[in-house]
């Protein structure tokens, strides 16, 4: 009997780029110089409207893209591994659930969001990919809720994900920004699940139907 051979197989490109991009950048900043540490990190963190009584040039296209690339930056490794942990657990099952180019729109929805309120509302820069990792919880709770079911288990995550994040170093009125972006994107990606499903009905309902066909055909001759 021939031994099949196991692949590695790259099944979550958005989930697998998004974590390589943060361990890069986290890897980088450990062996760089301080100085170029700093300017390495000041870009992937969220703008400030106002630091040092200076107003943010709204000209510079770096504030708008520091909006987006926050998520990627992150200060200590526990933070770092904490996000990783959601992202891989959790992201490939999503990413195949709804496909790979709109789970990519909803975590940049969920960056962009964060990083709008952050840069309204929060007075210093944040960074890190706790709005993609809360987005990922709270889809995991509301696939559960479609299916008529509460399990304790993802109830129980969601509720330390929050608890963790109002705890956390930033304070409690800087981590909205991340549960906030979150839960937009979540609400975003509650839309295509049904269309997808309702999609997935027909094709196996128009196999079921061929297949029937060919069975009675099978049975006339």
């Amino acid at each position: 009997m021939a031994k099949k051979n196991t692949k590695i197989v790259f099944d979550s490109p958005v989930t697998l780029i998004l974590a390589a991009c943060c361990l890069l950048v986290f890897s980088f900043c450990k062996i760089a110089p301080q100085a170029i540490c700093a300017k390495v990190m000041a870009f992937f963190s969220t703008p400030v409207m106002r630091q040092n009584g200076k107003v943010v040039n709204l000209f510079n296209v770096s504030t708008y893209l520091r909006l987006v690339m926050h998520v990627f930056g992150h200060g200590n490794f526990f933070s770092l591994f904490l996000n990783l942990s959601f992202i891989l657990l959790l992201a490939p099952q999503t990413e195949k659930l709804y496909g790979s180019r709109f789970f990519a729109l909803m975590a940049l929805t969920a960056s962009l969001v964060s990083g709008v309120l952050a840069f309204c509302f929060v007075p210093f820069s944040l960074q890190g990919a706790q709005c993609i990792s809360f987005l990922l919880v709270v889809l995991c709770v509301f696939s559960s809720i479609k299916k008529q079911e509460l399990p304790l288990s993802p109830l129980i995550l969601l509720v330390l994900f929050i608890i963790f994040s109002i705890t956390a170093d930033y304070g409690a009125y800087a981590q909205i920004a991340n549960l906030a972006g979150g839960l937009c994107a979540a609400l975003f990606g509650m839309i295509p699940q049904e269309k997808k499903n309702t999609q997935n009905g027909k094709k196996s309902s128009a196999g079921k139907n061929k297949e029937t066909k060919t069975g009675t055909e099978a049975n006339d001759e």
